[in-house]
Protein backbone atom coordinates (compact mmCIF):
# COMPACT_ATOMS: atom_id res chain seq x y z
CA UNK A 1 0.00 0.00 0.00
CA UNK A 2 1.45 3.73 -0.91
CA UNK A 3 1.59 6.19 1.50
CA UNK A 4 -0.97 7.86 -0.24
CA UNK A 5 -3.44 5.24 0.81
CA UNK A 6 -5.32 5.32 3.75
CA UNK A 7 -7.29 2.46 6.04
CA UNK A 8 -10.19 3.44 7.68
CA UNK A 9 -10.77 1.00 10.46
CA UNK A 10 -14.67 1.15 11.66
CA UNK A 11 -15.37 -1.17 14.54
CA UNK A 12 -17.97 -2.99 13.39
CA UNK A 13 -18.01 -2.21 9.91
CA UNK A 14 -15.58 -2.48 6.63
CA UNK A 15 -11.60 -1.75 6.35
CA UNK A 16 -11.01 0.63 2.61
CA UNK A 17 -8.20 1.61 0.78
CA UNK A 18 -8.52 5.44 -0.21
CA UNK A 19 -6.20 6.52 -2.89
CA UNK A 20 -6.46 9.73 -4.17
CA UNK A 21 -8.24 11.63 -0.69
CA UNK A 22 -11.76 9.97 -1.09
CA UNK A 23 -12.72 7.71 2.23
CA UNK A 24 -15.31 4.80 1.29
CA UNK A 25 -17.26 3.92 4.06
CA UNK A 26 -19.64 1.17 3.09
CA UNK A 27 -21.36 -0.22 6.26
CA UNK A 28 -22.50 1.73 8.78
CA UNK A 29 -21.67 0.63 12.54
CA UNK A 30 -20.59 0.90 15.62
CA UNK A 31 -17.67 4.33 15.34
CA UNK A 32 -16.28 3.57 18.59
CA UNK A 33 -12.37 3.71 16.97
CA UNK A 34 -10.79 5.16 13.94
CA UNK A 35 -7.56 4.54 13.68
CA UNK A 36 -5.79 5.80 10.08
CA UNK A 37 -2.73 3.12 9.62
CA UNK A 38 -0.88 5.11 6.46
CA UNK A 39 -1.58 8.58 5.91
CA UNK A 40 0.17 11.98 4.93
CA UNK A 41 -0.78 15.33 6.07
CA UNK A 42 -3.38 15.51 3.68
CA UNK A 43 -5.31 12.73 4.13
CA UNK A 44 -4.94 13.06 8.38
CA UNK A 45 -6.31 16.56 7.70
CA UNK A 46 -9.29 15.55 5.70
CA UNK A 47 -9.66 12.45 7.93
CA UNK A 48 -9.74 14.56 10.84
CA UNK A 49 -12.70 16.89 9.65
CA UNK A 50 -14.68 14.06 8.16
CA UNK A 51 -14.72 12.12 11.83
CA UNK A 52 -15.37 15.20 13.39
CA UNK A 53 -18.53 15.74 11.34
CA UNK A 54 -19.81 12.09 11.27
CA UNK A 55 -19.51 12.53 15.04
CA UNK A 56 -21.23 15.77 15.56
CA UNK A 57 -24.60 14.45 13.54
CA UNK A 58 -24.15 10.71 14.87
CA UNK A 59 -26.57 9.07 17.46
CA UNK A 60 -24.37 7.61 20.15
CA UNK A 61 -26.77 4.56 21.52
CA UNK A 62 -24.75 2.79 25.05
CA UNK A 63 -21.86 4.62 24.39
CA UNK A 64 -21.13 3.46 20.65
CA UNK A 65 -21.81 6.26 18.25
CA UNK A 66 -23.69 5.34 14.40
CA UNK A 67 -22.77 7.15 11.15
CA UNK A 68 -26.04 7.63 9.34
CA UNK A 69 -26.08 8.88 5.63
CA UNK A 70 -28.24 11.89 5.01
CA UNK A 71 -31.50 12.12 4.08
CA UNK A 72 -33.31 12.30 1.05
CA UNK A 73 -35.42 14.74 -0.78
CA UNK A 74 -38.76 12.83 0.17
CA UNK A 75 -37.87 11.53 3.60
CA UNK A 76 -37.31 15.90 4.37
CA UNK A 77 -40.24 16.87 2.65
CA UNK A 78 -42.30 14.64 5.19
CA UNK A 79 -40.64 15.66 8.22
CA UNK A 80 -41.16 19.30 7.23
CA UNK A 81 -45.04 19.10 6.30
CA UNK A 82 -45.30 16.51 9.90
CA UNK A 83 -43.81 19.34 11.72
CA UNK A 84 -45.61 22.16 10.19
CA UNK A 85 -49.14 20.32 11.08
CA UNK A 86 -47.78 19.95 14.65
CA UNK A 87 -46.31 23.49 14.87
CA UNK A 88 -49.67 24.96 14.14
CA UNK A 89 -51.44 23.02 16.58
CA UNK A 90 -49.39 23.88 18.92
CA UNK A 91 -49.72 27.75 18.76
CA UNK A 92 -50.19 29.42 22.09
CA UNK A 93 -49.37 25.72 23.74
CA UNK A 94 -46.74 25.03 26.07
CA UNK A 95 -45.14 22.00 24.07
CA UNK A 96 -42.65 22.44 21.64
CA UNK A 97 -41.75 20.42 18.10
CA UNK A 98 -38.30 20.73 17.11
CA UNK A 99 -37.08 18.59 13.93
CA UNK A 100 -33.60 17.35 13.57
CA UNK A 101 -30.61 18.07 14.03
CA UNK A 102 -31.37 18.38 17.50
CA UNK A 103 -29.69 16.22 20.15
CA UNK A 104 -32.21 14.57 22.60
CA UNK A 105 -30.05 12.98 25.93
CA UNK A 106 -32.42 9.73 26.45
CA UNK A 107 -31.80 9.44 30.28
CA UNK A 108 -30.40 12.63 31.48
CA UNK A 109 -30.09 13.34 35.01
CA UNK A 110 -29.30 16.73 36.77
CA UNK A 111 -27.38 15.70 39.94
CA UNK A 112 -27.70 18.47 42.57
CA UNK A 113 -24.38 20.50 42.82
CA UNK A 114 -22.99 19.47 40.15
CA UNK A 115 -21.74 20.79 36.88
CA UNK A 116 -23.36 19.06 33.87
CA UNK A 117 -20.37 17.06 31.85
CA UNK A 118 -22.79 16.32 28.53
CA UNK A 119 -21.23 12.52 29.10
CA UNK A 120 -24.17 10.88 28.70
CA UNK A 121 -24.27 7.41 26.99
CA UNK A 122 -27.38 7.60 24.85
CA UNK A 123 -27.71 10.86 22.70
CA UNK A 124 -30.47 10.61 19.59
CA UNK A 125 -31.56 12.64 17.13
CA UNK A 126 -35.02 11.49 16.77
CA UNK A 127 -36.27 13.55 12.93
CA UNK A 128 -39.12 15.07 15.21
CA UNK A 129 -39.65 15.67 19.21
CA UNK A 130 -42.35 17.31 21.10
CA UNK A 131 -41.36 18.49 24.01
CA UNK A 132 -43.62 19.79 27.25
CA UNK A 133 -41.67 20.17 29.74
CA UNK A 134 -39.52 23.63 29.26
CA UNK A 135 -37.29 22.59 32.33
CA UNK A 136 -36.37 19.98 29.29
CA UNK A 137 -34.64 22.63 26.88
CA UNK A 138 -31.73 22.90 27.74
CA UNK A 139 -29.12 24.98 25.76
CA UNK A 140 -27.24 21.95 24.14
CA UNK A 141 -30.65 20.19 23.35
CA UNK A 142 -33.24 17.90 24.91
CA UNK A 143 -32.66 16.55 28.86
CA UNK A 144 -34.50 13.86 28.83
CA UNK A 145 -36.95 11.71 26.84
CA UNK A 146 -39.67 13.70 24.32
CA UNK A 147 -43.36 13.20 25.02
CA UNK A 148 -43.93 12.57 21.00
CA UNK A 149 -40.97 11.34 19.11
CA UNK A 150 -41.59 10.54 15.21
CA UNK A 151 -39.23 8.44 13.16
CA UNK A 152 -39.23 8.77 9.51
CA UNK A 153 -37.75 5.32 7.51
CA UNK A 154 -34.93 5.42 5.63
CA UNK A 155 -31.80 3.31 3.75
CA UNK A 156 -29.37 4.33 6.74
CA UNK A 157 -31.47 4.40 10.00
CA UNK A 158 -32.47 0.94 9.05
CA UNK A 159 -29.27 -0.31 10.25
CA UNK A 160 -29.86 0.37 13.79
CA UNK A 161 -32.85 -1.43 13.91
CA UNK A 162 -36.38 0.33 14.41
CA UNK A 163 -37.20 -2.43 16.93
CA UNK A 164 -34.07 -1.14 19.19
CA UNK A 165 -35.57 2.37 18.85
CA UNK A 166 -39.02 1.53 19.85
CA UNK A 167 -37.51 0.07 23.00
CA UNK A 168 -34.79 2.46 23.82
CA UNK A 169 -37.62 5.03 23.47
CA UNK A 170 -40.47 3.35 25.37
CA UNK A 171 -37.77 2.49 28.32
CA UNK A 172 -36.49 6.17 28.49
CA UNK A 173 -40.55 7.50 28.80
CA UNK A 174 -41.64 9.02 25.47
CA UNK A 175 -45.04 8.89 25.72
CA UNK A 176 -46.46 8.50 21.91
CA UNK A 177 -43.90 7.21 19.03
CA UNK A 178 -44.40 7.12 15.22
CA UNK A 179 -42.95 5.42 12.69
CA UNK A 180 -43.64 6.65 8.77
CA UNK A 181 -42.84 4.43 6.05
CA UNK A 182 -42.14 6.89 3.19
CA UNK A 183 -42.50 4.33 0.22
CA UNK A 184 -45.74 2.25 1.17
CA UNK A 185 -47.13 5.80 2.33
CA UNK A 186 -48.13 4.43 5.49
CA UNK A 187 -47.60 5.36 9.40
CA UNK A 188 -47.43 2.95 12.28
CA UNK A 189 -48.15 4.67 15.88
CA UNK A 190 -47.44 3.63 19.59
CA UNK A 191 -49.35 5.46 22.26
CA UNK A 192 -47.60 4.26 25.94
CA UNK A 193 -50.23 3.65 28.40
CA UNK A 194 -50.23 1.37 30.56
CA UNK A 195 -48.40 -1.89 30.33
CA UNK A 196 -48.88 -2.75 26.73
CA UNK A 197 -49.03 0.12 23.90
CA UNK A 198 -51.52 0.75 21.99
CA UNK A 199 -50.46 0.27 18.19
CA UNK A 200 -52.59 1.98 15.06
CA UNK A 201 -52.03 1.96 11.44
CA UNK A 202 -52.86 4.34 8.87
CA UNK A 203 -52.33 5.28 5.14
CA UNK A 204 -52.93 8.22 3.16
CA UNK A 205 -55.17 9.67 2.68
CA UNK A 206 -55.93 9.36 6.57
CA UNK A 207 -56.20 11.29 9.15
CA UNK A 208 -53.66 9.80 12.00
CA UNK A 209 -54.93 11.13 15.49
CA UNK A 210 -52.22 12.02 18.10
CA UNK A 211 -52.81 10.18 21.29
CA UNK A 212 -51.36 12.92 23.54
CA UNK A 213 -53.23 15.95 22.21
CA UNK A 214 -56.80 14.78 21.82
CA UNK A 215 -58.99 16.22 19.75
CA UNK A 216 -55.74 17.07 17.22
CA UNK A 217 -55.12 14.73 13.74
CA UNK A 218 -51.91 15.05 11.21
CA UNK A 219 -53.37 14.94 7.63
CA UNK A 220 -51.42 12.17 5.69
CA UNK A 221 -52.67 12.97 2.63
CA UNK A 222 -50.24 16.32 2.53
CA UNK A 223 -47.69 14.28 4.50
CA UNK A 224 -47.21 11.88 1.49
CA UNK A 225 -48.22 14.77 -1.26
CA UNK A 226 -44.99 15.81 -2.58
CA UNK A 227 -43.51 12.18 -3.80
CA UNK A 228 -40.01 13.14 -5.12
Amino acid sequence: MSGRAVDFILSGGQCHDAPQGRLLMETVGPLEEAVPLVMDRAYEDNLTRRTAQILKFSPLIHGAAYAMSAPNTYHQLIQMEISRQIANYLVGKPCKVISAPYDVRLFYEEAPDVEDDGSDDTVVQPDISVICGREKLGPEGCRGAPDMVVEILSPSNTAIGMEDKFHLYRDAGVREYWLVDPNNKTLKTHLFVGGKPDVQIYAAPDKAEVGIFPGFSVDLALVFAEDV
